[in-house]
């Protein structure tokens, strides 16, 4: 008989396997884990960290809800760069933060890097969903591009911004 497994482990700790997730090679096969040691690996819930900032004291947990999230570490200027490209090739919008002393919201509890698993030059992408859809554990000199990341969760190819004005200037059928 199968160990019984916490109800928290099962509510909170299941993991997706999907297109709407890349795993970065962390994946061993498991179906759900505690909550609290997600690390946030990719098809888990991103987990909550104390974080400070203009409002106090708040959670990770809390900049989810509307938009991708990009959270990076403190003074990551090309992560921002790479997410404002995907945003213009994308049509979608990213909310980008940097956490940590020269970051958008202070790591007020600590452990921020580890809490998600990835280095200070790092950064991890969060579903609005409040699930962790992409993480790069180093620079982004070294990850892929955010915008064929966000292509290959969403599904689609790149589609341009504003309309093509070629598409209006031909008259309609009849």
């Amino acid at each position: 008989m199968d160990p019984v497994v916490s109800d928290a482990n099962i509510d909170l700790g299941y993991r997706y396997r999907s297109t709407a997730v890349i795993t970065d090679g962390d994946d061993h096969g498991e179906v759900q884990g505690d909550p609290r040691e997600s690390g946030g690996r990719a098809g888990t819930r991103a987990p909550h960290h104390a974080i400070g900032g203009k409002e106090g004291r708040i959670s990770t947990l809390d900049l989810f809800g509307r938009n991708f999230v990009l959270l990076t570490g403190p003074d990551q200027p090309l992560w921002r760069d790479r997410a404002r490209r995907a945003e213009e090739e994308l049509n979608i919008q990213i909310d980008v933060h940097s956490i940590g002393d020269t970051g958008d919201y202070s790591d007020t509890a600590g452990g921020f890097s580890d809490a998600y698993g990835i280095s200070a030059a790092g950064a991890v992408l969060i579903r609005p969903d409040g699930f962790v859809a992409w993480r790069a554990a180093t620079d982004a000199h070294t990850a892929p591009s955010l915008t064929a990341v966000l292509t290959t969760l969403l599904g689609h190819s790149t589609r341009p911004r504003t309309p093509d004005a070629e598409a209006f200037s031909q008259p309609l059928p009849v």
